[in-house]
């Protein structure tokens, strides 16, 4: 049933999306050896969604990624260097009121100005492709970097600190941005 999912994912999205040196690509199967070596304890400590336990639940939750994407719900790129180096993974949740950005960049390659431009890729991708009037980021407090990359993008804080538990259980204060079109 999901490979049915597959072809509408390949028609509604653009094969890639490109920006200087960096590729976003609709997230696949293929890109799981990738993310569950990747997406570790360090690269996660201040988002929501922990590293995969196992292999097969780092391929379920692409799995389901891949079927969201389907049904219209969000879109989730595995990100590149035009070397077809793997950087990351962003994110586009926009099935309901408050579309949502979220961004990782592998711990080898954060600090190196990655965050800027794929979130520059995404905000192209949201009001351009998706036709979204805003997008919406919680941002863990003591991420700095994540905070500059979106006020310098122009987004503003949108309500004051909220307190908000992880999969895991580790609790932490997140502030609301929003960007407007």
């Amino acid at each position: 049933m999901q490979t049915s999912k597959v072809p509408l994912v390949a028609s509604v999205l653009p094969k890639v999306v490109e920006l200087g040196k960096l590729v976003l690509i609709p997230i696949c199967p293929g890109h799981t050896q990738q993310i569950h070596r990747e997406y570790t304890d360090e690269v996660a400590k201040l988002l929501y969604t922990q590293p995969c336990g196992s292999f097969h639940e780092t391929e379920n939750r692409i799995r389901r990624a891949i079927t969201l994407m389907g049904e219209g719900k969000q879109t989730t790129f595995a990100v590149f260097t035009i070397e077809n180096e793997f950087i990351g993974c962003a994110e586009l949740k926009h099935n309901n009121q408050h579309p949502r950005a979220i961004i990782w960049i592998t711990a080898s390659q954060q600090g190196k100005g990655y965050g800027t431009k794929i979130f520059k890729m995404l905000k192209k991708y949201a009001f351009d492709v998706l036709r979204l009037n805003f997008i919406q980021m919680s941002i863990a407090l003591d991420n700095k970097p994540a905070i500059a990359i979106v006020e310098a993008a122009g987004a503003r804080k949108q309500r004051a600190t909220i307190n908000k538990c992880n999969e895991r259980g580790v609790c932490g204060r997140l502030a609301v941005y929003r960007l407007y079109r």
